[in-house]
């Protein structure tokens, strides 16, 4: 017969094993959610969309040419103009509604990349969806940061125009905001946005940050433009 004791020690232990599994299943704070954001594990976890019209033109591959650290980043490459974007998303991930996350890549441009006047030419996108399924977008639209930390929530790119140029070289954005009420899901999509020519993009992060953790300031609603 198993003494009290012992059977208290037991229990002690199984509980301590519950919590370490929780633990191994729940992402900690400031580790990144993307699979493969660095580019060190071949084009895994990476997926390109291009509208039907230019998907022959648009391509991805990851590149050994000077990246931002380690020995590869991404590169997105467009014989036309074209507005595309890779695209990357956390595997079996609960959203939680007030959680703060922060994402964050490098990026420059190649010699060849060259965009219009009334184009932003690059920006980032956590897309949220209020749905598991399918791609319905948040009420509140998508968190789109561009160059400078330009930062908003809204479907157009228009806020992010004028824009300088991309710089030739490697340039960090970063940006910290709050889950909207309805998002179930995330992802994030490095856009060429009507550019051509050579874009790179290196240590792609979306983290889940402390609530105490500052948000970006937002553009001004006096600054946006209306779609045009």
């Amino acid at each position: 017969m198993i003494s009290l004791p012992k059977l208290r020690r037991m229990a002690g232990i199984g509980s301590l094993m519950l919590l370490s599994l929780a633990a191994a299943a729940t992402p900690g704070m400031c580790e990144n959610l993307l699979p493969n954001g660095d580019f060190e594990q071949g084009e895994f976890g990476w997926y390109i969309f291009a509208p039907q019209e230019v998907k022959d033109n648009c391509s991805y591959a990851r590149s050994s040419d000077e990246p931002q650290e380690g020995s590869h980043c991404g590169k997105l490459n467009s014989t036309v103009d074209a507005r595309y974007a890779i695209t990357n998303g956390p595997r079996n991930h609960v959203c939680k509604p007030g959680d703060r996350y922060r994402v964050s890549a490098w990026v420059r441009a190649g010699q060849d990349f060259a965009t219009g006047a009334k184009t932003p030419g690059f920006c980032m996108r956590v897309s949220l969806y209020s749905q598991m399924e399918g791609y319905v977008d948040s009420k509140a639209g998508h968190f789109m940061l561009g160059l400078g930390n330009k930062a908003y929530f809204g479907k157009s790119i228009n806020p992010l125009v004028p824009a300088d140029p991309v710089p030739p070289t490697w340039t960090k954005l970063e940006g910290i905001f709050e889950l909207p009420e309805d998002v179930q899901k995330v992802g994030v999509a490095i856009f060429s946005w009507n550019g051509q020519g050579t874009l790179y993009v290196d240590d792609v992060q979306l983290e889940i940050v402390d609530k105490s953790s500052t948000l970006t300031p937002l553009i001004d609603s006096d600054e946006k433009k209306t779609d045009g």
